[in-house]
């Protein structure tokens, strides 16, 4: 589902601009995420038409547990794909799914636990946001990994590392370092259902 949000702006002249913004993966907003934008139109001195200015939104986000319960559907999600990206303002982390979306936590963490054994798992940065989605799974019914890589590190302004922490009887665990803690937004996609996390920059 593709949302597109604007708002309008009414001159005294009667003009209207309507300016709407998208990164690509425009996203759904969970209850603790919203999307603005607003634009503002100056005359010159030349008598040209007035040109329109996108002004950039304010991030919002917290730093907050967000968690969703999603009811279990007869077939386990299964993570397809998890890429990064810088965006202005905020860097984004997608994990897609086929078979629909999990039931998910997003959380500020002190420090990255591997689930299979136990200890402190290495993941660069000097903050942690926890993505931990069940029931899901990285793997097939066979043991292959639906998902090549259980590491990206794209080295962003915000985002630093994302690795996968844990794969295990329905949980799938992600840890995103971040070279400090920032607020942070919890959205979804669909076709393909998609988990997007955005960081502000700092």
């Amino acid at each position: 589902m593709r949302v597109i949000l604007a708002l309008p702006l009414t001159l005294a002249a009667g003009l209207f601009v309507a300016a709407a913004c998208g990164d690509g993966e425009e996203a759904q907003p969970s209850p603790t995420a919203t999307t603005a934008a607003s634009a503002t139109v100056a005359a010159t001195a030349t008598g040209h038409p007035p040109a329109a200015t996108e002004t950039p939104a304010p991030f919002q986000g917290g730093r907050e547990p967000v968690e969703k319960q999603v009811t279990p559907s007869a077939n386990v999600p299964l993570l397809a794909d998890v890429r990064a990206a810088s965006h202005e303002g905020f860097d984004r982390v997608v994990f897609e799914f086929r078979e629909g979306l999990p039931s998910y936590r997003v959380e500020y963490i002190q420090q990255p636990i591997d689930c299979g054994s136990g200890f402190g798992s290495e993941v660069a940065g000097i903050a942690y946001v926890q993505v931990r989605m069940t029931p899901a799974a990285g793997h097939d019914e066979t043991g292959t990994p639906t998902f090549g890589s259980q590491e990206i590190s794209p080295s962003l302004p915000s985002l630093v590392q994302a690795v996968q922490t844990c794969d295990f009887e329905g949980d799938l665990t992600w840890v995103i370092g971040l070279n400090a803690e920032a607020d942070f937004r919890v959205t979804e996609l669909g076709d393909p259902p998609r988990l997007v996390i955005d960081i502000a920059h700092p």
